[in-house]
């Protein structure tokens, strides 16, 4: 009842999907069979590119509901390997982190666009650095599943961000499932590049934010 309240009187943005969804992930994240059946998928998918990323495997017999045992994936979290790398000269920093980030965007490109299942909470603390730039991804309590056709519109979507095509932008917005309160193409595009692409933000309390503009009225739950 609140986030409806809000999403028509303050915000103007589909809260009650947006809650709607965070309490069924926050449900599934305690279920930890299906944890370890969505990880060993992914570390199956994934298994061509071992050498580069690394997802654990569970224990079998060592996995129940409220129990799961897995492989140790050795490495530093994201933030912390980010702080040891300064000690490096500029050049070598700048071919760590392009080494890291080409890698997690690509576990991260065929885990969504591939197969369609992936890691939904990709946080600096679920990502370990190892050896050599080595990619360790944890935590699969929280994980999504795309149907054939949101990956084909999520893909869309992205070759029109790159190109940036504006009106290709926003007619792949509403094939996303994105609706708004109206078609006005700068705030559309600019949300779109505020939600999909590092090149914008989407704050809904910024008196200049696209959505004041453009109310969202409908998101897809499962691009939250």
């Amino acid at each position: 009842a609140a986030s409806y309240y809000l999403s028509k009187t303050e915000i103007a943005f589909d809260l009650v999907s947006a809650v709607t969804e965070l309490s069924k992930q926050i449900k599934l994240e305690f279920d930890f069979v299906r944890e370890a059946r969505v990880m060993d998928r992914i570390a199956f998918d994934l298994r061509d590119m071992s050498d580069r990323v690394e997802v654990p495997r569970s224990i079998p017999g060592l996995v129940s509901r409220r129990l799961l045992v897995m492989t140790f994936l050795e490495g530093l979290p994201l933030i912390e390997a980010g702080k040891r790398i300064k000690n490096l000269t500029e050049v070598q920093q700048q071919l760590g982190k392009k080494r890291i980030m080409s890698r997690i965007s690509e576990a991260y490109g065929r885990m969504i666009l591939g197969e369609g299942l992936f890691q939904a909470d990709g946080h600096p603390g679920n990502i370990l650095v190892g050896k050599g730039g080595r990619i360790g991804l944890l935590d699969y309590g929280q994980s999504k599943q795309l149907t054939p056709g949101q990956k084909l519109s999520l893909a869309r979507l992205i070759v029109e961000l790159d190109r940036e095509d504006r009106e290709g932008i926003s007619a792949a917005l509403s094939d996303c499932g994105v609706v708004t309160a109206n078609d006005s193409l700068t705030p559309r595009v600019n949300m779109a590049y505020g939600m999909f692409d590092t090149r914008g933000k989407v704050d809904p309390f910024d008196p200049d934010s696209p959505i004041k503009a453009c109310a969202i009225e409908t998101f897809p739950p499962d691009l939250f």
